[in-house]
């Protein structure tokens, strides 16, 4: 009887985890999704609390190996940071290309 006991505590346990875990990468979803235009997102740091998740999103050029600038598009690193209401913490990391400015 305990043994029935405990695989249903693990499993239940299991099965609230797997939910968590999909209502905080659904809100890193949305957050993603809602990020303005490549040109418009400033480099450095923005916060916000999106259905009680707080981000973080960093910004900043990347180093590229063009020295004289020539290419259309120079990439972007992009870190989000989530956290939960319950307090745990996802990060993702992405790159995204942003149209180099004219002169």
């Amino acid at each position: 009887m305990a043994a029935i006991g405990a695989l249903s505590s693990t499993s239940l346990r299991a099965s609230l985890d797997a939910e968590r875990h999909l209502a905080h990468v659904s809100a890193a979803q949305k957050i993603l999704a809602g990020l303005p235009a490549r040109n418009v997102l400033p480099f450095g740091r923005l916060t916000g609390v999106l259905d009680n998740y707080a981000w973080r999103i960093d910004s900043n050029a990347l180093a590229t190996t063009d020295p004289q600038r020539s290419a259309e598009w120079t990439p972007e690193g992009i870190a989000l940071l989530v956290r939960s209401p319950s307090g745990s913490i996802m990060e993702i990391d992405t790159i995204r290309l942003r149209r180099t400015q004219t002169r």
